[in-house]
């Protein structure tokens, strides 16, 4: 049985919480991902996606340049652990209505799951389809 451990990204794309706006997205665009890890002294903070950005970010008055991503970033993060099964994993973003869950293992953000994970990795059983149809 698959574990989130295995079919997780890493590296990880991280900034702290003063990282402009411009700066995330082009961390984005250049690593070709659709979200960054906020991190502050070795702690998860936030998450900001792509969504976030072109959403709020980008369509707002204020200067991309001159704006720190922490207006920006979703505080209430929802992670899982290293060693939950993918059908905890999908579970967990279908109640939650995420497509991305940060993974801990020893206090630490060590990597993220993506439903495009869970699709391209294991998906025999329908996983990312379930979490889909419910977010």
């Amino acid at each position: 049985m698959l574990k989130a451990y295995d079919v997780m990204t890493r590296p990880l794309a991280t900034c702290a919480p003063d990282t402009s706006v411009t700066d995330v997205a082009a961390t984005m665009r250049d690593r070709d991902i659709g979200d960054v890890l906020i991190v502050e002294a070795g702690q998860l903070r936030g998450i900001v996606t792509d969504r976030d950005l072109a959403l709020q970010a980008l369509t707002g008055q204020a200067d991309p340049r001159q704006t720190p991503i922490h207006k920006y970033m979703s505080t209430k993060v929802i992670t899982g652990e290293s060693s939950w099964s993918l059908e905890q994993v999908a579970k967990i973003m279908a109640d939650h209505q995420i497509r991305r869950l940060p993974i801990i293992q020893d206090g630490q953000v060590v990597g993220i799951v993506s439903l495009g994970d869970i699709a391209l990795k294991s998906d025999r059983t329908g996983l990312a389809a379930k979490s889909l149809q419910a977010i």
